[in-house]
Order: structure tokens, then sequence, then C-alpha cells
């Protein structure tokens, strides 16, 4: 028989291993590397200033049981490689941000280990940031710096995005790709105008910092080579930027084909699943893509571009800014839209049109239309022929008629001349010259004399 002292004594005893279970389960659930939704250092500047402290700043959206550990690299002046030298360290531990004052000239990158208690880790870096001993240096940077903040805040940008496209914009109007791949860092570009993808990379993440907005450097592929571009986060969302894309070698054709990009569109031309740097955050918004921000139509394949045609040159737009949204890496769109107008423009009565500012993903179709206003607008024969019959009664001449049927094997020629044949003695012409067009044409009459 069991005793009410057992029965409190195995409750008791269900109770610890139940509180027991929960704290095991809840040391479970601390985040594993492999699934945080991101990782990267945020450094308080994006240089370094000789006997000032640095400090970095690991961020993940989860920090529960993860430990951290750091080793900062040194590299010779002028080279953005070879980092061997370890200035500094901290041990594995739960303390995720980082300080050091240099006291050495020349590149650093830090590298974090973020370690999860499942014996995962992930490892990510900052982009290389430069230190030089001499204040006139320091102080020469500074003054690039704000002249490009004065600038900035005369234009009057104020938001995320205002501030990130004014950058973008004078890099790639301020600078040009080093054809001889030899300048790496952000200082000639800022200073001399010329820099590779990884100079344009860090100049813009630097800038950025120094106006308030976040934005990370990523390292990845792009067009089966090594290149480096951004990640932006505006006001919350995060999208791609890449300024050395949008600043084409040769200079000319700027554009903004690769500002405010989500994942599926950047994936079309970029790959950052072996980036080093950091594990960046998902950019799944187009909110700020460049073009659908300007007011661009988008469309999202062949098909779609055949729809999003017709549609605008029904409406009689004379000026079809669009944008090309689909997943294909590239549509030839400006082929596309040619062979297009070629069969079918003067359906719609386009006179003359012109592809201008054609991009990779954008552009704009200037269009004018004839101006068929004076035209009589007929869906069939029999139509037409009411027409005739009322415009010959009146002795009108000339007499503009305008086909608006659906039928694009409509002849129009070959309809006109099979009713004057029957018609004519009916409705006294005595003769008629015709203009003919597609889809519209025009009757110079003579009539009989009326007896």
């Amino acid at each position: 028989m069991r005793t009410p002292g057992g029965s409190l004594q195995i409750l008791f005893f269900f109770l610890v291993m139940t509180g027991l279970l929960c704290v095991r389960l809840r040391a479970r659930a601390a985040a594993r590397v492999q699934d945080l939704e991101y990782a990267y250092i945020k450094p308080n500047r994006y240089y370094a200033v000789f006997g000032t402290e640095s400090c970095f700043q690991v961020m993940v959206p989860d920090y529960a049981g993860l430990e951290f550990e750091f080793a900062l690299l040194h590299g010779p002046m002028f080279s953005t490689t070879g980092y061997k030298t370890v200035m500094a360290s901290q041990k594995r531990s739960a303390i995720s941000s980082f300080s050091y004052t240099p006291r050495d000239k020349g590149w650093y990158k830090l590298v974090a280990t973020i370690h999860d208690p499942y014996s995962g880790s992930l490892t990510i870096q900052t982009g290389p940031f430069h230190c030089s001993n001499q204040a006139a240096g320091v102080e020469l940077l500074s003054a690039r710096i704000s002249s490009i903040m004065a600038l900035m805040h005369r234009e009057g940008c104020k938001s995320a995005y205002e501030k990130a496209l004014f950058v973008h914009d004078w890099l790639i109007h301020n600078a040009d790709y080093d054809e001889s791949l030899k300048v790496y860092d952000l200082y000639t570009l800022l200073f001399s105008g010329v820099g590779v993808c990884q100079s344009y990379a860090l100049a813009y993440q630097m800038l950025l910092h120094e106006a308030g907005v976040e934005c990370l450097y990523v390292v990845g592929y792009a067009g089966g080579d090594k290149h480096a571009f951004n990640l932006v986060n505006f006001d919350g969302a995060w999208a791609w930027v890449d300024v050395t894309w949008d600043d084409p070698k040769g200079g000319g054709s700027e554009n903004h084909d690769h500002f405010g990009l989500n994942d599926i569109l950047m994936r079309r031309t970029h790959d950052w699943s072996q980036n080093l740097f950091c594990k960046p955050p998902a950019a799944t918004s187009l909110s700020y893509h460049y073009h659908m921000r300007k007011g661009a139509v988008p469309y999202f394949s062949r098909e779609d571009l055949a729809k999003m045609l017709d549609r605008e040159l029904r409406r009689k737009n004379a000026g079809i800014y669009f944008t090309y949204l689909g997943k294909e890496k590239e549509l030839h769109q400006g082929r596309e839209i040619k062979q297009w107008l070629d069969k079918n423009c003067v359906s719609y009565d386009v006179e003359k049109w012109v592809l201008a500012g054609l991009t990779t993903y954008s552009g704009t179709l200037q269009v004018s239309y004839l101006d068929l206003s004076a035209h009589h607008e007929y869906k069939d024969e029999g139509e037409l022929a009411r027409i005739l019959a009322r415009e010959t009664a009146a002795r009108a001449n000339p007499i503009r008629v305008r086909y608006a049927g659906g039928d694009r094997r409509h002849d129009i020629s070959a309809t006109l001349h099979a009713l004057l044949k029957q018609h004519c003695a009916k409705w006294g012409v005595a003769n008629c010259n015709i203009s003919f067009y597609p889809r519209h044409a025009a009757l110079r009459v003579d009539y009989r004399s009326k007896p």
C-alpha cells in the first residue's frame, strides 16, 4: 500500500526531473552558427587612426550560447594581401566585442570566429582598413570625407535611400575602374579617382558609415571573376548595391542597374555563397530598387515583355521607362524589343520609335504616334462600307479610315478595292486615289457630276 508521504516523494522527484529537462532544453536552444540568419563585424570606423582606439562588434541575431575569439592581422603598407602578423588577439569567451589601439602603420583586418555549444564555428572578418602614422594623411582623408558629406547635405539627402544613392552616384561619376588592376585601396580612389572593385566597395562602405547608413563589404564572384560589392541597410530592409558594375570600364555609361536589388535579382550575375567576410542578412525587398522607385514599368520574361509593350502602346505612352526583373542572367532586351516592334508597331499607329538609355536591365522606349484623330474607325467590312456610303453621300474629300479591329490578317487595301469595285457607281465615284498604310488609308475621290 502506497503511503501519502511516498506519493509526495514521487511528485517531488517528477518536478525536479521536469525542471532539469527544461533547463537542458533551454541550453539546447542556444543558437547554432550554421542557422544564424546573419553574422558580420561592425566597427566604429572603417579606417584606423594611429594611437586611437578602434572598436569592433560582432553582429548576430541571437548571442545565446555563443562564444567569440578574435585575431587582428597586420600587413605591410600598400599591400592588402598577405596578412601574416597577429598584432593582437582575444581568447574564446562570451565577449562579442574587440578593441585595439594601432601603433604600427600599414593594413589591418580583424578575424572573428564564432563558436556554438555544439562544436560548430563560423569565421568572419572585416575588409582591409589602413592606418597611417602621419597626422597629415588622416587629416586629408577626414577633409575628403567631410567635403563629400557636405555635398550630400547640400543636396538635402536625409533618408538612407537618398544617402546611399548620392554616394553611389558620386563614386560612379568621380571614379573610373583601374584596368591595370593595380589599385586596391579606397584612398587612391577617393583622391585620384581610380581603383578596382575592392576600392569601390570599401569606399562605398566607409562613406555610408560616415553618413550614418549601415553597409556591408561582401566578396564573391560576378561574371566568373572574383568581385567585391555591398549590402546596404535601408532603414531595416537590406538590399544589394554594386557600384563597380554601375560604372562600366571607360566611363560614359554609368547606370543604376545594380542599386537596391534583392537576393533573387542579384543572383542573376553574383554569387556570394563562398564569402569569407560575413554571412549577409537576407535581401528580400524591392522597395529600394532604383528603377522601380523611379516609376519604371517592370516585366519578368519575354512573354511579359510583349504584354507590357502591347499595354503601353495601346495607352499611347510616349515614353515607356521599363526594367527587367526576371531571373534570367541577360535577356538581350534591346534585341527583343526591336524584333517585337518591327513585327507589331504598325498595329499601334507608331510613326517612329527610339530606344534611349538602354542598359542590361533597363531603358526607355521613346515613341511618336501618327495623328489619326481625323480617321473614321471601323472594325469589320460592313462598318467600313457604311462609313464610305455616308462620306461619299456628303461628297467628303479626302476620306480617312482606320482599322481598329483585332484581326492581324486584315488587308485594308484589298477590302477597300473590293468595296469600291462593288459600290462605286452607287456612291457616285468616278475615280479614287488611295494612299495605303498597314492599318489606315486616305482616299482622294473624284465624284461624278450630279445629273
